[in-house]
């Protein structure tokens, strides 16, 4: 192999997903279990890592980022910023961001991959807008003379709420709501409340936001600048369901804690739940309306069944754990610890969550993998490919994870039925369908029907699958990782296209052991780390860093071992043929799991090996693609070597 272009270590995951890459005839949707790690089906919750940040004895904060799997944490002291992984949980870096740093939140722009962070800097009062890109401040908003606390985002509209004070004990009214526009970084209003203001919280599907004060919760909403007190004296966190509309507040009577749960349409209180003492964080775990708890006395963290609004578990955390933090894709909690200055990761698993997610053809696996990663609708995006041919779709991975999309397939001139209908399901009117190739891949009679049903088209084509690959960089903004793969055939740029989105980065493809003039021309405008995935793309770029096996499959391998490590699931697939793994690339990059190629009747001995390296933390799994893909004995050899 050869030296890296720039030195920039690969980041690892937890999670696993093994995927069928099959090319005709499925089975039918069916769920299958395929591994399962106890012998009933239960949910637990554990601590699995503690991770070292910066000082938090004057309080911080925590936000963490489902898509390039980032957490970022403020310490007051330090005036910093501390990035962890939350893939491997590590610390990757400490940086300054201004003047007494407290709340963080995160927002994207244009469907970048790489978000935007902003910091509320007590001491200042502003509002610091930290690039992830650069890992630099690149501006700030003063809010006059509002001192922030804590900051939410309602990503939809781009707004920012800062929540805090004047900083005056004596002077009437001294809490302040800032509402600023993200985008153009601009202050658009301040409120008053006679409160004392410590948290605040976002439903984006009603665009209201929520204050907690020392008297009461506030609810805001900044389109008519109207604050609305409700009744929860002595609040000290807020989190909000927007798939639920339900707003949780934490409160401490002296004796023990409470969550109290409003319903945000209308504000009653729908009901009170004991927890434990001092709870000083609360967050959501928006898809599986699981609810954590941060109780700073009893060092713990309890675990609330938004459903049937009770503790479910309650889980040892650090000592006197404050601010809380979920990745809900990942279904991963993170508490500041504030007398230890760690972070306490909380996982949750599932016994015997294993299925075949598999249709009756290509376009039927292709919306059973789209319903497995988004099963009650929301995409931000749908991706749409050609589903019988490959060479356009091989670089949808990045941009899918980047829009938070699945991506689907079609062919012919009318969308298949089953296509059409998961794209109406999945995805609002208004939003956009990015199509990937020219009218010879996807035909202009699509785009058509696609705009009748609603939708904004956006096509990235170029006038080779080399150009097109570009097309689809260039939209991801400036990443500073390409993957390399071979455009003249599918398996070596399936298994890129995954490890692209973990790394931050983008797949371009190679003519085979030749470097076409578009590659060569992004290569050269864009400097950065560049990895060769398989023989033909280290032969046309000897000067990237290589990762080839002795076939398809060692490579796939090669790639999980590289950028990937401790899964949590595993799921398999054939690496013999191309559409189900197209699809599966996107669900897989929204989780950060590797794509790993089987045969359709064994398993390489390169990925039981690899089996064997992780079973100590694999849970579940899945086979991505029906029996006549991945047969039964491909099950029976996972099964065996994951639970033996």
């Amino acid at each position: 192999m050869t030296a890296v272009r720039t030195a920039r270590s690969p980041r690892l995951t937890r999670i696993v997903v093994i995927a069928t890459t099959a090319a005709l005839a499925m089975s039918m949707t069916v769920l299958v279990p395929v591994f399962q790690a106890t012998a009933d089906a239960t949910t637990a919750y554990a601590v699995t890592a503690t991770i070292p940040v910066g000082n938090q004895n004057d309080g911080g904060s925590i936000a963490v980022d489902s898509l390039t799997h980032r957490g970022y944490v403020t310490s007051y002291d330090d005036d910093a910023v501390t990035v962890i992984d939350t893939g491997d949980n590590t610390a990757v870096g400490v940086h300054a961001v201004g003047s007494g740093p407290v709340g963080v939140a995160i927002d994207r722009f244009n469907g970048q991959l790489l978000p935007m962070v902003f910091v509320a800097d007590s001491a200042s009062g502003k509002i610091a807008f930290f690039d992830t890109s650069t890992s630099t401040v690149v501006g700030t908003v003063s809010l006059g003379d509002n001192l922030p606390r804590d900051l939410a985002v309602d990503p939809s509209t781009h707004t920012l709420y800062a929540v805090g004070s004047t900083g005056s004990t004596t002077t009437g009214g001294n809490g302040r709501v800032s509402t600023v526009d993200d985008f153009h970084r601009s202050l658009s209003s301040t409120l008053s409340i006679n409160d004392s203001l410590r948290r605040v919280a976002v439903d984006s599907s009603a665009h209201k936001a929520y204050a907690a004060g020392a008297n009461n919760l506030w609810e805001v909403d900044a389109a008519v600048d109207r604050i609305t007190s409700l009744t929860a004296s002595g609040t000290t966190s807020v989190a909000a369901n927007s798939a639920t509309h339900r707003v949780y507040v934490t409160s401490d009577t002296g004796t023990t804690g409470t969550l109290s749960v409003f319903d945000d349409s209308t504000n009653p209180l729908i009901t009170t739940v004991p927890v434990g003492t001092d709870p000083e964080g609360v967050a959501v775990d928006t898809t599986a309306n699981v609810i954590y708890v941060s109780n700073r006395v009893s060092n713990t963290v309890s675990v609330v069944d938004g459903t049937t609004n009770t503790v479910i578990a309650t889980v040892p955390a650090g000592l006197s754990p404050k601010a809380i933090a979920v990745d809900s894709t990942t279904h991963t909690a993170y508490v500041i610890n504030s007398s230890t200055n760690t972070v306490t990761v909380i996982s949750r698993t599932v016994a015997g969550a294993v299925a075949r997610v598999s249709g009756s053809d290509r376009f039927g696996t292709a919306v059973a993998v789209s319903k497995t990663e988004f099963p009650t609708g929301g995409a931000g995006a749908v991706v749409l490919a050609r589903g019988d041919d490959y060479p356009d779709a091989l670089v949808g991975a990045p941009l899918a994870a980047a829009k938070d999309a699945p991506l689907l397939l079609t062919t012919g001139a009318q969308l298949p039925a089953s296509i059409k209908a998961e794209i109406q399901r999945v995805l609002a009117a208004g939003k956009t369908v990015y199509v990937l190739g020219g009218t010879g891949a996807v035909p202009a009679s699509i785009e058509t029907e696609l705009t009748g049903l609603g939708y904004v088209v956006t096509r990235y084509s170029g006038a080779t699958r080399f150009a097109t690959a570009v097309k689809v960089a260039d939209a991801l903004g400036d990443p500073s990782t390409v993957l390399l793969a071979t455009g003249t055939n599918f398996p070596d740029a399936l298994s890129a296209g995954v490890a692209a989105v973990k790394a931050g980065g983008v797949v371009l493809l190679t003519n085979g052991p030749t470097l076409p003039a578009e590659t060569s021309a992004y290569l050269s405008a864009h400097p950065g780390t560049v990895y060769a995935i398989g023989g033909p793309a280290a032969t046309a770029d000897p000067s990237a860093t290589a990762i080839v096996g002795s076939d398809r499959f060692d490579t796939s391998f090669d790639v999980a071992a590289r950028f990937f490590s401790t899964p949590a699931e595993v799921g398999i697939a054939t690496g013999l043929s191309f559409p189900d793994a197209l699809s599966a690339g996107a669900l897989l990059g929204h989780v950060a799991a590797p794509l790993l190629l089987v045969a359709t009747s064994s398993v390489p001995q390169s990925v039981t090996n690899y089996l064997v390296t992780v079973k100590g933390s694999v849970l579940s799994g899945y086979l991505i693609g029906g029996p006549n893909t991945l047969n039964q004995s491909v099950a029976d050899a996972i099964n065996t070597t994951l639970g033996g």
